[in-house]
């Protein structure tokens, strides 16, 4: 995996707060993380999985059941996947520009 996408996803499920662990709700400050993360798996051409963010998930929060980690990186990786659909669409009209 890629540095900065594994540094975004490790960010990502840092900043995700225990009380927010379960069913994900999309929240903006999430979002743009996450389309973060969608923008620079389209350019590593790296798929993140599901099992990325509980990894990260579980790192942070090791207390927590593993049901409610597992429920909310599904609904965060559901959420990455509707992001990353949309980018090819976005790169050919050439507002998503790749930055280095």
């Amino acid at each position: 995996m890629n540095p900065k996408l594994e540094k975004a996803i490790n960010t990502f499920c840092f900043m995700m707060p225990d009380a927010k662990i379960g069913i994900y709700e999309h929240q903006p400050l999430d979002d743009g993380r996450i389309a973060e993360i969608a923008c620079l798996s389209f350019f590593t051409g790296y798929d993140v999985t599901a099992q990325d963010f509980i990894n990260g998930l579980t790192k942070h929060n090791p207390t927590l059941h593993a049901k409610d980690i597992q429920d909310c990186a599904k609904g965060v990786h559901d959420y990455y996947l509707q992001i990353k659909k949309v980018l090819p669409d976005i790169y050919r009209t050439g507002y998503l520009v790749k930055k280095d």
